[in-house]
């Protein structure tokens, strides 16, 4: 096959944008990366990668490869010379993902109708044709029963390195927008929902004056980007936006963060569509301290309190209280990263309710460069892949994950969990009694453990044969991903208790189903759990509309391969 072809190249489709990335030569005509293949290539596909990293500085950490059939094309040059090129498929999250600063040749990214128009773009009908069914067919996930793929400890470690937490970023962002010039990111997520921030970010820095009105696609498609709302508000003085449909995890009312809105003297206008927020300060300070009180804590109305707190700090000299405030450790990370920048905020517990307090700012900010951690999330779903794949594991980590609530969940998987600023470390159990008796389990809000474990959980509890008895106290529709997850692994029994609760069950099956069957991610730890459970069938399983899935976790497909010891997942397309 190396000898056949005499060039390899690579098409990049962008997930978010739909758009393809391309190279400009010195000549003024656009193309796709490729070049020759030399002898020392290990393989065609090989060949476009190392082209790519050329042209484009840009290498595969961010880049997935579409498990479709690669297209040839033949031709031959004004110079006489024949060319046979294969082309392989790939695609990234976001245009952003994939920015190559020093490459040989300057890349941008444009549409299948801009390729089309342009006059410097060579024709070949076969290369159209492939690059609209890329563009317009949806990229899944598909399992494969079968050999399964072993990597070197250190692969491991990397894959689970590159998905920095989307949580603690989203909660810091405000931060970086309040403060472009001294809160700065070291790095940032390569996910759905910090693609979407950036979104925010380079439309805030478009919009110099007047009221900032964010598109229904970006509110609906990530929720993170209310988090954004002070910090918008300082700048512009007003935003507008639809009402968030967000994912269909449960009731999510936006009146709270509205509430929060008005207590720090904004002026709310609501429309059956839309919502306008804006500040009604109008250059005069206000004259009193804020106290808010929540009903129950709320991770995103607790973020938003603190970024206003940090505004009205700083500008109007005002303290901040905030009663029964959420305790997450994104919070803890916000609160440790405002007292970095000069803040003084007081923590207290009265009656059960943890209370935060943020005073006025008298000195000068300091200069922060943040470095965003492992996201927790990620790290708990690794950890139960491990288990349902009967390995235990001991790795480095450079960061402090905070992941100690986990340890009573594995306990009751029959695990030993570890974890400290340097090193995690999950290890079986020697006895297996804890494993016969049904478990109650309840999550909620921190210090219990968190809802976004919850389908985690369950799945991998359900795939061990467990029986469960599962309440989640945050979202109430979170249960729907049962359905999916009964659906691959077709041995488990769930019902819906009067309670809220939900039981489930492992029978025996009747008759062993290896039938191909097809799930779709309601959301995304509905996705992930979707993953987890791919590692206990023998079946053939399709996942759909897995942009749910990258909107916290950057490497999904790579991530589950290195651990998976019964098949093998890939990106496709259909």
């Amino acid at each position: 096959m190396k000898d056949h072809y005499t060039h390899s190249g690579i098409i990049v489709i962008s997930m978010m944008t739909r758009r393809f990335l391309v190279v400009e030569h010195p000549e003024g005509h656009i193309g796709f990366v490729k070049g020759k293949i030399e002898p020392s290539d290990l393989s065609p596909r090989h060949a476009a990668l190392r082209e790519l990293k050329e042209e484009t500085c840009i290498d595969g950490l961010n880049l997935h490869t579409l498990d479709i059939d690669p297209i040839i094309e033949t031709y031959t040059t004004v110079d006489g010379e024949n060319k046979s090129v294969i082309y392989f498929a790939a695609f990234v999250v976001d245009e952003g993902s994939a920015k190559g600063l020093g490459g040989t040749l300057r890349s941008l990214w444009v549409s299948v109708e801009e390729i089309e128009n342009s006059l410097n773009f060579p024709r070949s009908q076969a290369i159209s044709k492939y690059m609209k069914l890329m563009e317009q067919r949806e990229i899944s996930i598909e399992y494969r029963p079968g050999v399964s793929k072993n990597l070197a400890k250190s692969e491991l470690v990397q894959l689970l390195a590159q998905n920095l937490s989307k949580h603690q970023y989203s909660r810091l962002a405000p931060l970086s927008l309040l403060f472009p010039d001294l809160f700065l990111f070291a790095n940032r997520p390569d996910t759905i929902d910090s693609a979407y921030i950036e979104r925010v970010r380079e439309l805030s820095r478009q919009v110099n004056k007047g009221i900032i009105s964010i598109p229904s696609h970006i509110t609906d498609n990530s929720w993170s980007t209310l988090n954004l709302i002070p910090a918008l508000l300082r700048k512009h003085g007003g935003v507008r936006l639809s009402k968030p449909q967000g994912c269909k995890i449960g009731e999510r009312p936006i009146e709270w963060y509205l509430d929060v809105c008005r207590s720090f003297g904004c002026v709310v206008v609501e429309t059956d569509d839309n919502i306008t927020i804006e500040t009604g300060m109008g250059g005069t300070p206000k004259k009193d301290n804020i106290y808010l009180d929540f009903q129950k804590p709320t991770f995103t109305g607790t973020s938003m309190a603190l970024a206003f707190a940090a505004w009205q700090a700083i500008d109007y000299k005002l303290t901040t209280t905030i009663v029964n405030a959420s305790q997450e450790p994104e919070i803890r990370d916000m609160i440790n990263a405002m007292r970095r920048l000069g803040y003084r905020i007081d923590e207290g517990n009265s009656d059960q309710a943890y209370t935060l307090s943020v005073f006025p700012l008298e000195a000068k900010l300091n200069t922060v460069i943040w470095e965003v951690a492992l996201d927790r999330n990620v790290l708990f779903t690794y950890l139960c892949g491990i288990i349902l794949t009967s390995k235990q594991i001991t790795f480095d980590v450079n960061q402090n994950t905070s992941i100690d609530e986990a340890v009573p969940l594995f306990n009751i998987l029959n695990y030993n969990l570890y974890s400290d600023s340097r090193c995690i470390r999950l290890t079986p159990r020697s006895s297996l009694d804890n494993m016969q008796t049904a478990k109650e389990v309840h999550f909620g809000f921190a210090p219990m453990p968190g809802s976004d474990w919850q389908p985690l959980f369950s799945t991998t509890a359900a795939a061990l044969g467990m029986s469960l008895r599962i309440y989640d106290h945050v979202f109430e529709d979170r249960f729907k991903y049962l359905e999916s997850v009964r659906n691959i692994m077709k041995n488990i029994t769930v019902k819906h208790m009067a309670d809220g609760s939900v039981t489930i069950d492992r029978v025996a099956s009747i008759r062993k189903d290896i039938s191909p069957t097809s799930v779709r991610a309601g959301d995304l730890r509905y996705g992930a759990a979707m993953l987890l459970a791919c590692l206990s069938t023998d079946r053939k399983v399709i996942i759909a509309n897995i942009h749910q899935i990258f909107r916290g976790y950057a490497n999904p497909v790579e991530l589950f391969n290195s651990i998976s010891n019964r098949g093998t997942f890939h990106y496709v397309q259909h």
